[in-house]
């Protein structure tokens, strides 16, 4: 769950490099590291969520992460006119996404979660050509309609003699279309206003706390319940915050 918002640099990483130089470098390690990180924040949120409402859930999240990236948003002072806006924007739709994920998890495996979400991958050349215009090859297209059909053979699970959608898996599907579109905003946002990558997420996590409150107030009332005292409960908002979040951002 990513943590959202996908910052995705369009740089060939191995240029520059002789024939004999290794594949494999620093950051390459980092990346992977990132990506064991995020495959383990829906266990980390699955657990989370069985000790607090989701909602709930989602304002602590991402106020603790505001608040530790406050220091960031002084990048705004050297900001394009309308990067505050577009970044705004990007909030929405990275609250959007983490909706559909935490809700999701609660409602499917954690493993189910991680490979639905992981179609962002297959779902972001569509995006691509539909908001940036750039066409994907043929292979890459085959290899999208492969991943999706996968992706309906899970979702769609037989029960009773008849197919049914799980909707913890349908959410995770919703939040992998909406991290693609999330990918091809974000790029075209960076080409557009050039703020920087933490400035940006700081201004999303402030969106998303604040989204995130107003959805709560208005779904359970003003009513906060009282925080969990588990290792495990702490232990996994730690996992989200800093490893899921901010570690992951910094690298990308």
């Amino acid at each position: 769950m990513n943590d959202s918002s996908l910052k995705v640099a369009s740089v060939p990483i191995n240029q520059g490099r002789g024939a004999s130089e290794r594949l494999i470098g620093p950051i390459e390690v980092l990346l992977l590291l990132v990506a064991v990180v995020w495959g383990g924040s829906y266990s980390a949120a699955k657990i989370a969520t069985e000790q607090m409402p989701v909602l709930q859930f989602l304002v602590l999240r991402f106020g603790l992460t505001f608040v530790l990236l406050l220091p960031a948003l002084r990048g705004l002072a050297g900001a394009k006119p309308g990067a505050l806006g577009g970044a705004t924007m990007l909030g929405f739709n990275l609250l959007a996404i983490f909706i559909c994920e935490t809700f999701g998890v609660s409602l499917t495996t954690a493993a189910n979660a991680a490979f639905l979400v992981s179609l962002c991958v297959a779902f972001t050349p569509m995006c691509e050509w539909w908001l940036l215009k750039l066409k994907p090859s043929i292979v890459i297209m085959a290899a999208a309609a492969l991943s999706l059909l996968g992706a309906a053979l899970l979702a769609f699970q037989h029960g009773g003699g008849s197919a049914n959608l799980n909707w913890g898996n349908g959410l995770m599907a919703m939040a992998a279309f909406l991290r693609g579109v999330m990918v091809c905003l974000t790029r075209r946002h960076g080409q557009n206003h050039g703020m920087p990558a933490l400035t940006m997420t700081a201004i999303q996590m402030g969106v998303m706390t604040l989204g995130s409150a107003l959805l709560m107030v208005a779904v359970h009332g003003p009513v906060w319940s009282p925080l969990p005292r588990s290792l495990s409960f702490w232990s996994a908002m730690a996992f989200l915050v800093v490893l899921s979040t901010l570690f992951a951002f910094f690298v990308q």
